[in-house]
């Protein structure tokens, strides 16, 4: 793939096409390591954002972390439980 260097205020920058982002998990607000190495540019994540399925989540649960008793407590107001 071939990009092209734009200069954003006094650096350069680059576009990451969507799809390269989705196949390296690159998002908004994710902090990378940027090396040069031999001529070459290194962008390496320096922590990945924690994916959760809910499905994983719940098999997770069992009867001696779940909840008992009364989690909601007494009616403060209008609800009607």
């Amino acid at each position: 793939m071939k990009l092209t260097a734009q200069l954003w205020g006094n650096s350069l920058g680059f576009r990451i096409p969507a799809p390269v982002a989705r196949d390296t998990n690159l998002a908004p607000g994710l902090e990378v390591d940027l090396q040069v190495e031999k001529g070459r540019i290194v962008l390496t994540p320096l922590r990945q954002k924690k994916r959760f399925e809910l499905k994983s989540l719940l098999a997770k649960v069992n009867s001696s972390n779940s909840p008992s008793g009364d989690i909601w407590g007494a009616p403060i107001g209008k609800e009607a439980w």
